[in-house]
Order: structure tokens, then sequence, then C-alpha cells
């Protein structure tokens, strides 16, 4: 029968043992307190307000059924709750030094400190594993510590990035497996010197018995942060000694949640941090949910990963803030620019010579992550930013109505490896990324609907780290593109979205084709024929003076699609120059450049028969409130249509087959009749926890659970 259970925050030494589960007697742990609530048939679990420094691991546990789920959810007593999966003691300066500082030699680095604690190994006597992640608790409260790979790195004054000083990089030499050569560039060795990416943490992981005085120690630094780019603040702290602060950092394979075949559990306003590598991870799980929960990431933030014969089902995430604490002086760079590094001296070198640095990989990573072995995952009304990317995966998933803001590479990414199909994405806001759709898989995923979104790109992200040589200049930030693709991922169903982009570009990342036109929705038609059709869209390219390049590619008449209905605008309107690309399917490279829309329609199809984009218009689709003169955002601009004078896209949009006007009639409540993701008799686009994130902007409505710390708000984007 099912029964109320009662749990309780333990004093920090009195660990999570005792207690019966009663109100008289609540348990100390979170996980004692769901296994007695599946011993006892189901019931609630109820949480009081502070701090459960646990990582809640359970196996078979369950609900009794869908209807009687488990709930786990505040009491209501002492505030908030919070599950932080982190070492209880960098918890609490007051309780005695916990680091002690590194000897510096002369001429050599600043503030290092190692901890006091050795951390053995998992699996040996009093083991536990490695200590490498972790982030801020106060301020800048949630921001993760850099995760180094290299101890040079954490060390170093040096904070640019030239290639002509410091580590030879090396790479693999061609046709002689285990041998490695000098990466040439300009005739010469390229180079990348170590470099200090901001506060954070290094783990020792030699051997106690080769180092007994040192080994399995972590290392910290908080040196301040000098990149001087505007609008992303550098660390400047007002104390650097870890004694001072509290800290949350993680030991390996520990999670917030770590759930392994278990069912009808349901997680209700809750605040879930922290974790290595994830904050929340499921494995082999069925009907299980996050409601109203702010979860603060570890690299990642929730992470479904089913073994071989499990597979997680009808997973949850609703009205949730995802928080990937990317820290503001954090580059794309520094995770995605990893390197070979070896001897210095010697022309050639042996795998056993050369290893990887993975410099800042494991500070933010997948927010949003799966494998194909998921299915009717839903995500709605949830806020996901400042981290690396998200992603859509396996069968069925829906993801609607969420924001996603701040990520330095994929707001929505697609993937063939998690088996993304009959996948829907709609009413999302995507502002601040770097790409907002990738797929770039090159083997078929699909069909992927695509539709009702706002997706607004002109805002940048920190994506390169500076020289030294052009220290603070923009080339630092990257301007963020529409689409990336690679050929062949299948059916995509591309209609009624709202797209922007400013100076679109993927600097440094060797996609010269996606450079040449604002939107790359059509760039590398593949070698197969599953349709990617695009109708009703609304697609906006903005440069900037000596920039200017064509709108958007078009489906090359080879490709059999359905693609009509759709406004493009370039601004500034350079109506001589090119306004669309063709790029023939990766077969034949063959590229065409077309002033407008009548001469790429005479040119393929000059009896007019059979063309695409017959109803497309090239012209401003006339919002409401908009700078049609340079196109940078404004917090005024209002994207819904204006209907004096009246815009080309109202009224307008051409007719779909019935399976997509069902879906946009569901999504919006009613008929498609005007192009792009606002209906022109509709409302705002309201996204988010409760819908408080609207487009046109307002001002954000109160979360409506508590009242959030002012530290919280300053941080929450």
């Amino acid at each position: 029968m099912a029964t109320d259970v009662f749990v309780s925050p333990a004093a920090v030494s009195e660990g999570l043992d005792g207690g019966d589960g009663s109100l008289a007697n609540p348990f100390h742990s979170v996980a004692n307190g769901i296994k007695k609530a599946s011993e006892d048939g189901g019931g609630m679990v109820f949480l009081d307000g502070g701090h459960f420094v646990e990582s809640v691991d359970l196996a078979a546990v369950s609900g009794p059924n869908a209807d009687h789920p488990i709930v786990v959810c505040p009491s209501g007593e002492g505030g908030e709750v919070f599950i932080d999966s982190c070492l209880s003691e960098f918890l609490d300066p007051d309780a005695g030094p916990q680091w002690v500082p590194v000897e510096v030699p002369p001429d050599g680095f600043t503030g290092e400190y190692e901890s006091v604690r050795q951390y053995p190994p998992a699996g040996t006597t009093a083991g536990v594993g490695r200590v490498n992640r972790g982030a801020f608790l106060d301020e800048p409260v949630h921001t993760r510590l850099v995760g180094y790979a290299e101890l040079e790195d954490l060390r170093a004054d040096n904070q640019h990035w030239p290639d002509d000083v410091g580590n030879i990089v090396w790479r693999a030499k061609p046709g002689v497996p285990g041998t490695f050569i000098h990466e040439d560039r300009n005739n010469k060795p390229h180079r990348r010197p170590w470099v200090y990416m901001g506060p954070g943490i290094w783990f020792d992981q030699k051997m106690l018995e080769d180092d007994p005085e040192h080994g399995r120690r972590i290392h910290v630094r908080l040196a301040p942060t000098t990149n001087n780019i505007p609008n992303w603040p550098d660390y400047d702290p007002a104390v650097s000694d870890p004694n001072q602060l509290r800290l949350a950092l993680s030991l390996e394979e520990k999670y917030a949640i770590f759930l392994r075949n278990c069912h009808h559990i349901e997680f209700k306003n809750l605040t879930l941090r922290f974790g290595n590598p994830d904050t929340v991870r499921l494995n082999g799980c069925n009907d299980i949910g996050f409601d109203h929960c702010r979860i603060r990431s570890g690299s990642r933030a929730i992470f479904l990963l089913a073994e071989t014969d499990h597979q997680n089902e009808n997973i949850r995430v609703e009205h949730c803030v995802i928080d990937g604490g990317l820290p503001t002086w954090s580059f794309r760079s520094d995770r995605k620019d990893t390197y070979l590094v070896g001897p210095n001296e010697q022309e050639t070198a042996t795998a056993a010579e050369v290893h990887v640095n993975m410099l800042g990989y494991a500070t933010s990573g997948v927010q949003l992550s799966g494998n194909e072995r998921s299915a009717g995952v839903v995500v709605h009304h949830c806020e996901i930013f400042n981290g690396h990317d998200s992603y859509v995966f396996g069968d069925g998933m829906e993801f609607h109505h969420n924001w996603v803001h701040n990520m330095n590479d994929d707001a929505i990414a697609l993937s063939a490896e998690a088996q993304t199909k009959n996948a829907r994405i709609f009413c999302n806001v995507v502002t601040q990324c770097l790409t907002a759709l990738s797929f770039a898989a090159n083997t078929a995923v699909g069909p992927v609907y695509i539709y009702g979104n706002l997706i607004d790109l002109r805002e940048p992200t920190l994506g390169i780290r500076p020289s030294g040589k052009d220290c603070g200049v923009p080339d630092s930030l990257r301007q963020g593109h529409f689409f990336k693709d690679g050929a062949d991922e299948g059916s995509i169903q591309l209609f009624h979205n709202t797209c922007l982009v400013l100076d679109p570009g993927a600097k440094g990342d060797d996609l010269d084709d996606v450079n040449d036109a604002g939107f790359s929705y059509y760039v590398t038609i593949g070698r197969g024929e599953l349709p990617r059709n695009a109708l009703n869209n609304i697609m906006v390219a903005a440069f900037t003076p000596g920039m200017v390049k064509p709108i958007a590619f078009l489906a090359p008449e080879s490709f059999d699609v359905e693609t009509d209905g759709n406004t493009f605008f370039r601004i500034p309107q350079a109506d001589s120059e090119p306004n669309f690309m063709v790029q023939r399917r990766i077969v034949d490279a063959e590229s065409r450049n077309f002033v407008d829309l009548d001469a790429y329609r005479n040119h393929y199809w000059p009896d007019g028969v059979d063309e695409y984009e017959h109803e497309s218009v090239l012209g401003d689709p006339v919002f409401k409130s908009f700078d049609t003169v340079t196109g940078a955002p404004h917090p005024h601009d209002d994207l819904r249509l204006r209907l004096s004078p009246e815009s080309p896209a109202k009224g307008t949009a051409v007719g779909m087959p019935g399976e997509l006007n069902a879906m946009y009639s569901a999504a919006l409540g009613e008929a498609p009749t005007d192009r792009g993701c606002y209906p022109s008799t509709g409302a705002r686009l309201q996204v988010g926890v409760d819908g408080r994130r609207v487009f046109p902007r307002i001002q954000m409505l109160p979360f409506p659970t508590r009242t959030p710390r002012a530290s919280e708000e300053e941080h929450t984007p």
C-alpha cells in the first residue's frame, strides 16, 4: 500500500544513514527514500529543504504503474531542495583548510593549490576515483571550472594562442603506421603554446606508489583572465585562495541522479546539480519524468545511455532549466582544437612519444543527449543555455516550446549514430548559437519535422581564443549559421520557420561552402534521393559592408523536393549581385549563381513546368519592428508580420501535404495561412518554463515555484 516517505538533510558529518522514513524520524538519503516508496507500493517522497550531498544511484526501483508513479518533491519545509553530486569537504570554507599552496618557481606561475586529501583509484582499498570536474558554488554562481587535461596549461601565464610559438603539433605520417611527423604550415612546424583558459582544476593521476607525496591530488588555480572580449566578462576574483570559497568538485562516474532499469518515477521542483560527467543519467528506464526542475550541469546535464538489449522509453523533461554553466571566458576552441603534443627536439616520433592535449574538453559538453536505444522522449518548455550543444535523438522524440541560448556549437544536433527518426522539432526559440540545426552525419536519419520555430542567430558566440596579435577584436567571436549537413541525412521537412542570420560563417572549420551563402539548407545534396523539403519559411540574411553574399543555396533541379512559399530577404538589398546559389549534387560539384528567383526558375525550367520556388518571394517580409538597414538585433525587435503595409508573407502560405498541415494546426491551434513561425492572428511565441520567455521579448515572468536568488538571476540569461 502506497505511503508517504519523508527525507531530511543531515549535517554533513552525520552521513546518509539513519531514519525510518517517517515524519518523526525521516531518512537522510534521497535514494533510501525512493527505495522505501518502491517497497511500499509507490507514493510520495517528500524532501525537506536544504542540501542533499548525495549521488542518488538506484537500480530496479519503480512505482506501481504510469498512473501511480513515485513522486519525489519538496515537502514545503525549509525552502529549496538541492541534490548535489559533489564532495562535501569543499563546501564549507569554515571547516578548515582543504588546499595547500604549491611551491612557485622564481619565474613561474602563481596561485596554484593542491588538495590536502589524496584520492586513490576506484577499485583499490579506500579508492574513490578521479576528481577532474567542478564548478563554483557562489560567484560566479553555477559557472564551470575549466577541466584541464595538462598541468602545464593550468600553470601557464599565457592566455593567447598564436600558431608560431610553443609546442610543435604532430600528426600521423601517411602510410607509416605508428610514426608521427610535424604538422607544417607555411613551410614551418605548426605550434601551440601552453595556455591558461581560466579558473580550473587538474587531477594528478600518478599512482601513489609512484608519487606518494603528491600523486592523486586535485590541483586548482583561480587566477584572473584577460581576454578583453566586449560583452564577455573576464574572471576577476575578489579572492584567489580556494580555501575561502565553496567549490563543487565531483568524483568520476557519480551523478546527482543515476537510474538503471527503473520505471514510473517523477522528480518535481528540485534542483539537481553537478556530477561527473553527467548530472542525470538514465539506463534502460521507462516512464521517468523531470518537472519544473533546475538542472545545473556537470560536463553534461542529461544523458540517456541505454545498454544493449535495454531502452529508455517515455522520458519527459518538462518546464526545466538546464544550465550548462559555460564560463564567459571559455572559447569553443578550448574544447574543439585539441592537438597532438610530443618531443619538440625530434623530427619524428613514435606513438608512445605523443599524446593528445585535450585542453579544456572536460569543461562543458552536450547538455541533452542519448543513443539510438531511446523512444518516445519528450522535452518541452525547457530553457537550455550556456553549454556546448544539445541533441535530438532516438525514435519519436518531441522537442518543443524550448528556448536554446548561448551554445557555442550546435543548438539542435541530430545524429545517425543515435538513429534520429520520426522527430518533431517545433515552436522553439533558438538564439545566440553557432549552428541552429546540425545533421552532419552523412548517413540517413529521418524523417525529421522542423516547424514553427524562431531561429535568430544574429548575436555571436565565443568561438576562437585570441591569438595575441589581434586580442579583443571581434574575430574571436563566431556568428551563427542556420544549417550544417553531411549530404545524405534523409527526409527533412522544414516548414513555417522564421530564421535570421548576420554575417554567418563557420570560420576555422573548413566549411567553405557553408560560408558562401546565408542559408545552407541545400548546400550539399548527396547521392541519395531522400526528400529535403522547404515550405513557407522566412529567411533573412544580413551582412555588414564588404561581406555581402547570396541569401541562400537553392535546390538543383535534379533533386526531387518540394520547396515553395519561402520568403527571402537580404540586407543590404544588393539586387545587382547574386541572391542565390545552387550547388549541384556532390557527384557533380557544379555551382551556379542567380541574381533572383526569376533567373533561377528560367534557367532550370524555361517552360515554367514543375519549377521550384514557384510562389516564393525575394523581398522584405515586413516585420512589425526590425532594422532593415543593418539587420542588427535590437531589444524591441518584433518579428511578427505587419498588417499595414501588408507583408508579402501574410496570407500567402502555399498548400502543404495533409500530414504537415495537421502538425502545424495541432502545434499552433490554427490552419497555416501565413509564412514563417508567426500566424498574423496568433499570439507571441511563449517558450521556456511555463512560457515565461516571450518573443517578441517582454519582461520575463517569474519562476512559479520560488523567488530566485539575486545571484542566480544575474547569471541566468
